[in-house]
């Protein structure tokens, strides 16, 4: 069992508060939990509160890969208007104001508006501003913990683009400017290193229904073709490596 009496004098209340929660649930937020664990945030906002900003804390506990978000709030477009951000315990890892209702944080692939990075324990925060609330407006904030052992957080989507079974024409092995891809055009016309929006697009010039970016030794590109992939609903892009050694 935790000492209660450490975490007193370690966190604010309101991270008291989660962590009694994650008790009750049976999760000890000072072990890995072995499942995923989803928490709830809601509150409300009131008038006399619009130009002005809250954060809303949350305990990730250790051994989590990845966080994921789903936000909603009443009289969205009507009469309220909320952003949205996150903190971890070092600072700043991004916002998306209204432009999205879930998001994903984790160590090597994040949605687009958020920095990717491990998943550091300890006190998280929410944070909303509030420039449009003309009523009263409640809000709830889902949050998924994934644990870094789940197969969720380590395998594959299994979020299928095409479920039609058939002949699909792709190509295994291609790189970017994050390793040797080299030969695109820049904006004079130079040879130049290949962004990976580029090798994305001239898969799916050729006609392609798979790419896999498989760049030297680095998984650096990775984030970059998680962004990419909704704006190719119909061309599936593989995230790999190639591990390459002194002898091959």
């Amino acid at each position: 069992m935790m000492n209660i009496k450490k975490i007193i004098f370690s966190i604010s209340p309101s991270i008291l508060l989660l962590i009694y929660t994650f008790m009750l649930s049976g999760v000890n937020p000072s072990e890995t939990p072995n499942q995923i664990v989803t928490i709830m945030i809601e509150g409300s906002v009131q008038p006399d509160q619009q130009y002005s900003y809250r954060l809303e804390p949350f305990y990730v506990p250790k051994g989590i890969g990845a966080l994921e978000f789903e936000f909603s709030y009443e009289g969205r477009r009507q009469f309220a208007e909320m952003e949205i951000g996150v903190f971890d315990p070092d600072g700043f890892r991004g916002t998306s104001r209204f432009s999205k209702d879930t998001f994903y944080i984790s160590k090597y692939r994040t949605t687009a508006s958020y920095f990717p990075g491990p998943i550091i324990p300890g006190e998280w925060n929410v944070s909303l501003g509030f420039p449009t609330i003309t009523h009263e407006s409640g809000y709830t904030i889902h949050i998924r913990m994934i644990p870094e052992d789940d197969p969720e957080y380590y395998g594959p989507s299994n979020t299928a683009l095409i479920v039609e079974k058939r002949w699909y024409k792709g190509d295994f092995h291609t790189h970017t400017g994050h390793s040797d891809g080299f030969g695109c055009p820049d904006t004079d016309g130079n040879r130049s290193p290949c962004q990976v929006f580029q090798t994305v697009q001239a898969a799916h010039r050729n006609g392609l229904d798979f790419v896999s970016i498989a760049d030297h030794n680095t998984v650096s590109h990775h984030q970059d073709m998680k962004i990419l992939q909704p704006s190719f609903p119909n061309l599936l892009l593989l995230r790999g490596q190639e591990v390459t050694t002194f002898y091959g």
